[in-house]
């Protein structure tokens, strides 16, 4: 992956994790009770920002034990042009994405084809460990040998 290929001590990494808010269904019962319907999303948005917060603080961990130096961000929006405005707005030099959902998939062709720098796409490890030659062409577009 990058740290093992690609990173350098002196590169600052900001490791983002853009997301949409994800609302849950409102049946017919709740929406009778407006109190009741807010307290659902308040409930549901809580446990998503919580979730995320302990999956950035593992990446916050592993970015520590490689001695990378760095910071994490978390972003309400649609995924794609939250990167893409992002990485515009800090002058990022390189975006790495990975690519592993077919969510995934369509925030990383919107990254790809948007973004004012470069962007190497990164498939899934399943794809990498399956298929010999996809392994060497991922080594040599990280490493550019």
């Amino acid at each position: 992956g990058y740290v093992g290929t690609l990173h350098n001590q002196s590169h600052y990494v900001i490791v983002i994790n853009a997301h949409d808010v994800e609302l849950p269904q409102i049946q017919e019962s709740d929406a009778l009770s407006h109190d009741g319907a807010i307290l659902k999303c308040q409930t549901l948005l809580t446990k998503q920002r919580e979730d995320r917060k302990n999956m950035m603080m593992a990446y916050k961990d592993e970015m520590e034990k490689k001695q990378m130096s760095g910071r994490i961000i978390v972003k309400e929006g649609t995924p794609g042009e939250t990167i893409v405005k992002y990485a515009r707005d800090e002058d990022v030099d390189i975006i790495i994405i990975g690519c592993g959902t077919n969510k995934g998939r369509s925030t990383m062709e919107y990254v790809t084809q948007h973004a004012n720098c470069p962007v190497t796409r990164v498939p899934p490890k399943q794809a990498i460990q399956k298929d010999g030659a996809l392994s060497n062409l991922v080594k040599q577009t990280i490493t550019g040998i």
